[in-house]
């Protein structure tokens, strides 16, 4: 089966993205996974693989792309849609606040660094074709699945 191809994305190293200067208009970011990692959701006994190029979470029309970038993948849990959930999976976050601490974040930028690409699409005077994925992370229950698989929710 053929994957959606990425057109007109542009794809960056996390470290690569520090040193790009993106437009402040609206665009698409999509964070996938450049490895194939294991993660342990929901408890040592429930082993997921997520295989290399996994999107982990999808921004469509964001009003400002250099925005919708430094706050999932510079940001913080508090900040960040994304990062919650990704905080929540790693077990570095609090499952009931979500909260971390600096030294988390910090474990959470790593992760990403080490882990991820982003593509990013701007858009032009020309509307693009709209973005129909999402990710991983993207499920709205997804931080009460977590919770409920740790016996902390409803």
């Amino acid at each position: 089966m053929k994957g959606i191809p990425m057109r007109d994305y542009e794809t960056y190293h996390l470290s690569c993205l520090l040193d790009t200067r993106l437009p402040s208009g609206p665009g698409d970011l999509i964070i996938s996974l450049r490895e194939t990692v294991f993660t342990t959701e929901g408890g040592p006994d429930h082993i997921v693989l997520l295989e290399a190029g996994t999107l982990l979470y999808v921004e469509a029309a964001a009003p400002s792309l250099a925005d919708a970038v430094k706050r999932h993948l510079f940001g913080t849990v508090k900040t960040s849609e994304f990062r919650m959930p990704l905080g929540l999976s790693l077990r570095l976050s609090d499952p009931e606040t979500g909260a971390a601490t600096v030294e988390t974040e910090a474990m959470i930028s790593r992760w990403l660094s080490k882990n991820t690409v982003a593509s990013i699409r701007v858009h032009s005077r020309k509307p693009p074709a709209a973005e129909t994925r999402y990710g991983w992370y993207n499920a709205e229950r997804y931080i009460q699945t977590i919770k409920k698989r740790r016996g902390r929710g409803k």
